[in-house]
This record gives structure tokens, sequence and C-alpha cells, in this order.
């Protein structure tokens, strides 16, 4: 579907509902979704920046005649809430009970932090993009994402303000319009504290946020492997209610199927195997972690840091499942890079 915006491109995922599908390169950075429920308009996820959504909020206007009713979050990660200003006032933002709790705390503290970091990481990827291009190198892809990350922050922090939910539920919800329901599950322990997808059962479409990555690194170490693969398997085998013929809108990538959803399971099955073999052989310091070798099959994937935090991640755990076998503690997950 047309769009003025440079921050994402929208593909039209059935009558009344669209996709948006955060670009490289924008400050959208987070996929997002817009339905019309026929007597009000719904937004799942509101990306990076006001600036983005902004233009989401115009893109709902025309392609749905009215203004946004109702914005969901489907969890607390700033490339998917850092734009709920935009949509007020005339909306009500709709979240789970532990999604607020967190965009209060954990949320509060990235936001504090990136209005330090922000500008110097700026700087220092613009100097990467330079050097490459001096050196007449490809830029990857990878880079252009992260610049218009925070070149989008760079513009927008001034004047963002970290908007809270005000409507919160636990476990699932609904919304019943005059042209179709959606349905909210909520997921605890996966990818955050508290995940949600939206289902829309009329139309076979799941919104997953950020449960499904598609073509890109997922980020784990916010959450549990073995929670998230056990919310992962669910969906796969149609044990969580949800028709395995769906498509699903993963929160980065491109709409796919339950084959993605598999492929992700064996991602993260991997991941886990991977961490072991080093903590088995006592190659668990950083640069270690650092030079071990990405599976072939996702080496074309977005966001390749992220495999290396995740491995680290996991082999801190498994490291401290070592060491106290008998507590069922486990380590702190570390700040998203």
């Amino acid at each position: 579907m047309e769009t003025t915006s440079q921050h994402y491109m929208i593909d039209r995922a059935g009558d009344g509902i669209y996709a948006v599908i955060a670009q490289a390169g924008g400050a959208a950075v987070g996929n997002a979704g817009l339905v019309d429920l026929g007597d009000a308009t719904l937004v799942i996820d509101t990306t990076l920046t006001p600036s983005a959504a902004e233009d989401l909020r115009a893109d709902a206007g025309k392609l749905t005649g009215r203004v946004p009713r109702w914005v969901f979050n489907t969890h607390y990660h700033n490339d998917h809430i850092w734009g709920n200003q935009a949509f007020l006032p005339g909306a009500d933002i709709i979240s789970t009970v532990e999604t607020r709790a967190l965009i209060q705390t954990a949320g509060h503290e990235e936001f504090t932090d990136y209005q330090a970091i922000t500008d110097e990481r700026l700087n220092e990827l613009l100097a990467q993009r330079a050097a490459a291009k001096a050196h007449g190198e490809q830029q990857p892809a990878a880079l252009e994402l992260m610049i218009g990350y925070f070149s989008g922050l760079a513009r927008d922090l001034p004047r963002l303000q970290v908007t809270l939910p005000n409507v919160v539920f636990e476990k699932g919800m609904a919304l019943h319009g005059s042209r179709r329901r959606v349905e909210m599950i909520e997921f605890m322990g996966g990818h955050t504290g508290s995940d949600s997808v939206v289902h829309l059962p009329d139309d076979g479409l799941v919104f997953m946020s950020d449960l499904l990555f598609i073509g890109f690194h997922p980020y784990i170490a916010d959450g549990n492997a073995d929670r998230l693969l056990d919310i992962l398997r669910s969906v796969a085998d149609g044990s969580a209610g949800i028709p395995t013929s769906s498509r699903f809108v993963p929160g980065h990538g491109p709409v796919g199927t339950v084959e993605d959803v598999f492929q992700l399971i064996e991602y993260v099955e991997q991941s886990q195997q991977i961490a072991r073999g080093l903590v088995a052989d006592g190659k668990t310091a950083p640069d270690e972690v650092a030079s071990t070798r990405m599976p072939k099959e996702y080496a074309n994937w977005s966001l390749p840091r992220f495999f290396y935090a995740n491995l680290q991640f996991l082999v801190r755990k498994y490291q401290s499942a070592e060491r106290e076998p008998a507590t069922g503690k486990s380590v702190s997950d570390p700040r998203r890079p």
C-alpha cells in the first residue's frame, strides 16, 4: 500500500488490516499494525519514535477513515512503544499489567540511558559509514538500520515523553467492533516479562510482535529461552488456540507463516546447543563467545550482533546453573545492547 512515510512500508494483510513493516534507515525500527474494527481503529504498537508514529496516525486516518480509538502495546521495548504520544489525545492505550509496570521501571531506565548515549552512538555509526564509503566497501544493512535508529532518536528525544498505557489487563482481552473482533493474548516470560499477540480469528492473522522475528536475529537476552520455546511450540502446534494455517506478522521482518515459527524454534534450540558446548569446552570468555562461528543458515539475517548477545546470555545462564545446580537461581538478564 502506498505511504509517504520514509520509516515503513504498508502491507495490506486483509480487508481493513494492514501490516506496517519497518524499513532499514527509518525511525520506526519495530513493525506495527492497523486494524479497522468497523466502528473504531486499532493500532498495534507505535514504533520507536513520535515522528514515525505521527506518520502512522496519518496513514490510519487515510486507510480507515478515522483517527485511532485504541492503541495496543505488545511489550515494553522502546521500538514498539515510544511513539505512544502521537496518538494522544483521542486514543486509549492498552497493555498487560506487567508491561505497564515494565515501562515504568526498566523502560524508564532505558529512556535515561538513551538520553546519555544517543548522540555519541550516532556519531560512531556515521563515522563507520564514512570509513566504509572511503574504502569503497559496501555498507552493511545492519549499519543502515542502526543509523536510522539513532538518528531518529537524536531528532525526537528532546520531545519524546514515555507515555504509559491507561487500560490494562491480565492474560487476555478482546475488542469487538462492528466489522471484526480481535483477541489480545498474554504470554509471560518469553521475550520479556510479558508479551502479547493480537489474534484476528475471523481473518486468519496474528500480530506476533517480538515473539517472532523473520529474517532478523531475535533478541532473547531479556527473557527466558526455555519459556520462549514453550510459547513458540504452542503456536506452532496449535495448542495456543491459534490455527496453524494463520499468517503471522512478526515484530521485525515480513509477514510469514507457521514455517517461520518453526525456523525460529530451530534458531533458539541451536543457540542453546552452541552455548552449552561453549560452557562444556570452557570457552566462556567474551572474546571466545564473540569468535564463535554463526550457523550459515542465519548468516544473512539482519541484526547479527543479537546472535552474540544471545549466546553470551545463554553461556552465563548455563555457567550459573553449573555453579548452583540446587538453588534454581538464574543470572540477571543483561540490558539490551
